[in-house]
């Protein structure tokens, strides 16, 4: 699995289009792309239920590409519902990241690579 981690509308849909040969829209809910070679999902920020149970349903001889977004680098939310969110995904982006090849942040369009 390769992780493309980063804010909201940082380039992160461009750069798997880029580097994955792929021509994916901007997305602002949950969506999955299929092809002969790769799984895409992009924004599992927005999933509702467990990922990890979700992935173990995808096929395994494809290429899976996420896509999330990173949160929590700023102020802690005031209310209780927006901490909860930030908390959640802050989980499931270390089990993406903790079981990914490959991990890839991409801030202001730029990309780094932090596991490889």
């Amino acid at each position: 699995m390769d992780l493309i981690i980063g804010g909201l509308y940082q380039g992160k849909t461009k750069y798997i289009n880029e580097h994955y040969n792929l021509t994916l829209t901007e997305s602002n809910y949950f969506s999955k792309f299929v092809n002969q070679d790769v799984v895409v999902l992009l924004n599992c920020h927005m999933f509702e239920g467990d990922i990890s149970e979700y992935i173990k349903d995808l096929p395994e001889d494809k290429q899976l590409i996420v896509s999330t977004a990173l949160v929590g680098n700023a102020i802690v939310p005031i209310h209780r519902s927006e901490r909860e969110y930030r908390d959640n995904v802050g989980i499931t982006n270390k089990f993406l990241a903790a079981n990914s090849n490959k991990v890839i942040r991409v801030w202001n369009g730029l990309s780094e690579t932090i596991k490889c």
